[in-house]
């Protein structure tokens, strides 16, 4: 026999509740939808503006796994970069001879990929030619950030990924360090 399902009203209620509930999330699907389906339909590629927020809308709507539609975009941002290609949750491209990275998921995350690279210390020693590169290279793709978020593009290492901040200080510090150990030792050898 059936089990009582109790008062059939309070079962109703709840049915109700549920199926509102439901309907209540399709609606906010389909706002979602038509908020995607405006932003696309008015966007203006004969005068492309684009920053990190409005790429961040883009990325949210069916367009964030079409390959060449994301690259074209980038492409009028960044008009030296080259070879885009989705690696996992970014866009990558080529700029200023290093292989970078732009988030297309919520994490707003910029990179500099390095992975066969096993320190900072490797690229000190490099010479400064390629840590002034790394400097231009995240300050072109910090002209995507406009000022509404905070600058932080990481460098991604063999074993580690580094913020700006820190990869910035660590080569200040020991250029710095570098170069006064180069004085004294032209100063001695006087």
């Amino acid at each position: 026999m059936a089990e009582n399902m109790g008062n059939p009203y309070e079962t109703n209620l709840t049915l109700s509740e549920d199926l509102d509930e439901a309907v209540r999330q399709i609606n906010n699907q389909i706002y979602k939808l038509e908020k995607q389906k405006e932003l696309l339909e008015n966007i203006n590629l004969d005068n492309l503006k684009i920053d990190e927020m409005l790429w961040h809308q883009i990325c949210e709507s069916p367009l964030k796994y079409n390959e060449k539609g994301l690259s074209r975009i980038l492409q009028k941002v960044f008009p030296d970069a080259k070879d885009f290609y989705i690696e996992g949750h970014f866009l990558t491209f080529y700029l200023n001879g290093f292989h970078c990275g732009i988030s297309i998921d919520e994490s707003y995350d910029m990179a500099i990929f390095k992975r066969g690279t096993p320190n900072l210390q490797y690229i000190l020693d490099r010479k400064d030619a390629v840590v002034n590169r790394l400097y231009e290279t995240a300050s072109i793709l910090n002209t995507f950030r406009n000022g509404k978020i905070l600058n932080n593009v990481k460098l991604v290492l063999k074993t580690e990924t580094i913020d700006e901040k820190d990869w910035k200080d660590y080569f200040t510090t020991n250029m710095i360090h570098n170069n006064l150990e180069a004085n004294e030792t032209n100063d001695y050898d006087r």
